[in-house]
């Protein structure tokens, strides 16, 4: 399967800070079954860790 483009990329983080900034709560805790398997995503006000383990992406908003 091909990789998503730059332009796909950044509009999934743009859709997911919308989330975040209208409808998230706490915390969200997500799974769906792709073709590597299953995929978890969390998302969440307070890190999990080390904020230094996140990968910075608002230079692609």
């Amino acid at each position: 399967m091909e990789k998503l483009s730059q332009e796909e990329l950044k509009q999934m983080f743009c859709l997911i800070r919308r989330f975040a900034d209208t409808d998230l709560d706490q915390f969200e805790h997500w799974k769906f079954d792709s073709d590597k398997g299953k995929v978890f995503i969390e998302l969440a006000l307070v890190p999990r860790g080390s904020e230094d383990a996140y990968i910075e992406v608002d230079h692609l908003l």
